[in-house]
């Protein structure tokens, strides 16, 4: 419902409906904030609810801010204590709680009375009476009002989340400055192309999916676009090929955002008649637009000129662990690894959620993050490694990898993931382990329960046991609500498991 025919005539009006029991106006029955229901009556009773309910938690704070003892149990009270309750309000002075007093006394009490009976028993003159019945039908307006606004930026907030892919994380360490960073970048109207660069599992998504529910909540932008890049699968029969509808290339990126942006007509145009109709679109609005993994095109070094025509018309930003910083039009943010600090309460975080009562030692802290540093991911990794390996065990196993075989930092990270997944995939039992495999070839966005069911041929014991094997080991994400949870492999997970398979250390 538009606030601005959320008047104080249509609350009056509302209310004398309520004290003769008719219908009241249908505008109040549809107001977004209400619960919504198959009926009418059912609206009406909500709507009655939360009118008694405002109106009668103002009364009571009113009164306690006054000292006034606040009592009005309608199943014990008389005739007698209501108007003695009544008539206390008007000891005080207080404006706004003879307001509220009136406004509740006149019509949603039980019984309820009439003006000049109240104007009797206050002390006072029917026309001051109703100068505080006007008053408190704005003070009931003004709460409606604002409720309904509450409404419409959570209906908003919804909308432009609906593209974005669920949280897989409840609290995130060290990560508010780099999100104040990111902030700043989005709103400068001199930033059109934003990359957030890093290594793999460094939080790079993660920061992108914070900072794009920011902007949801806020609703500065008219619609956010989340494209994820490209996902490989493992067929029935081991073959390695790419998901359906992957992002390999500029061109998939174009048809895939004019599908989301509703415009699936146009994803039969060449490139640059695509490019020409995307100008047309985003110059209407404000958009924002997020490729995740931009690295995985192959064209990825052509892209930001591909998309240089909608500079100044909407907001790009991708990650990658490729760097576009020779671009001129883009600004690149590096997300570094995590602190000493938050790298320890990211471990412990971890091991608390897994059942332990505490962490572990700054001792021990020190000579883990000599090894592996602050990547967020290693550290999941190993915690959930540590309830059958002790540490000590893990540390001198990372310790005695021959990292001075690899000429850069890069390929000593790779390497040291590589020998924590092939860790970890020992530890899993058969069930698991096929289970993993398995999911190679579902959607990366999510999958429920049944679909893991039905893309494999575990029953229904065994998959809930290896699924909390996955997750336990921080293998799968746990995406979408607490009533419908969704799966889904860790990018890593998924590009090591093919590793593995190519390797030969993971067998179909």
């Amino acid at each position: 419902m538009e606030t601005d025919a959320i008047t104080p005539a249509l609350i009056d009006k509302t209310l004398q409906k309520i004290k003769s029991m008719e219908k009241p106006p249908i505008e109040l029955l549809n107001l977004d904030f209400l619960p919504k229901t198959k009926t009418q009556v059912e609206q009406f009773i909500y709507l009655y609810d939360c009118l008694r309910s405002i109106t009668l938690e103002n009364l009571s704070t009113y009164r306690r801010l006054e000292g006034l003892q606040d009592e009005y149990d309608e199943k014990s009270l008389t005739n007698e204590s209501i108007l003695v309750a009544f008539s206390r309000d008007f000891i005080r002075h207080n404006a706004k709680l003879e307001a509220w007093s009136v406004l509740y006394y006149r019509y949603l009490a039980l019984p309820d009375f009439q003006l000049e009976e109240l104007a009797i028993i206050a002390g006072c003159s029917r026309k001051h009476l109703y100068r505080r019945y006007v008053m408190g039908l704005a003070l009931l307006t003004d709460i409606v009002r604002r409720m309904e606004i509450d409404a419409h930026l959570h209906i908003r907030q919804f909308y432009l989340s609906r593209h974005l892919p669920p949280p897989n994380y409840t609290q995130l360490f060290g990560m508010m400055p780099l999100l104040e960073q990111l902030d700043n970048l989005i709103l400068d109207q001199g930033s059109y192309f934003i990359s957030i660069e890093g290594l793999n599992g460094i939080g790079k998504t993660t920061l992108a999916q914070e900072a794009a529910y920011r902007l949801a909540k806020n609703g500065k932008f008219y619609d956010i676009i989340w494209v994820s890049g490209r996902q490989e699968i493992v067929s029935n029969s081991g073959e390695i090929r790419p998901a359906d509808q992957a992002i390999q290339s500029s061109r998939d990126f174009l048809r895939k955002t004019l599908k989301l942006l509703g415009q699936e007509h146009l994803i039969d145009l060449d490139t640059q008649q695509q490019i020409e109709k995307l100008k047309l679109i985003l110059s209407k609005a404000d958009y924002v637009i997020i490729l995740d993994h931009l690295e995985v095109l192959k064209d990825d070094q052509v892209f930001p000129s591909l998309l240089t025509p909608l500079a100044e018309i909407a907001l790009f930003v991708f990650t990658s662990h490729h760097t576009l910083r020779h671009y001129p039009t883009v600004k690149t943010m590096i997300v570094p690894e995590l602190s000493f600090t938050n790298s320890h309460a990211l471990l412990d975080s971890e091991l608390i959620r897994q059942g332990y009562e505490d962490g572990i030692s700054s001792e021990a802290m020190v000579d883990l993050y000599n090894v592996i540093g602050g990547l967020p991911l290693a550290l999941k990794l190993i915690a959930a490694q540590m309830r059958k390996i002790p540490l000590e065990q893990i540390i001198n196993e990372l310790s005695n990898l021959q990292f001075s075989a690899y000429p850069n930092f890069k390929s000593k990270y790779k390497a040291m993931y590589a020998y924590i997944h092939r860790q970890t995939w020992q530890l899993l039992d058969n069930h698991a382990r096929q289970l993993l495999v398995s999911m190679f070839s579902l959607s990366p966005q999510g999958n429920n329960i049944q679909a893991l069911h039905a893309n494999g041929t575990l029953d229904a014991e065994h998959l809930e046991s290896a699924l909390d094997q996955l997750i336990d080991y921080c293998l799968v994400d746990v995406v979408g609500s607490a009533s419908k949870p969704m799966y889904r492999l860790h990018r890593i997970t998924a590009t090591l498991l093919q590793a593995g398979i190519n390797g030969g250390w993971i067998s179909q």
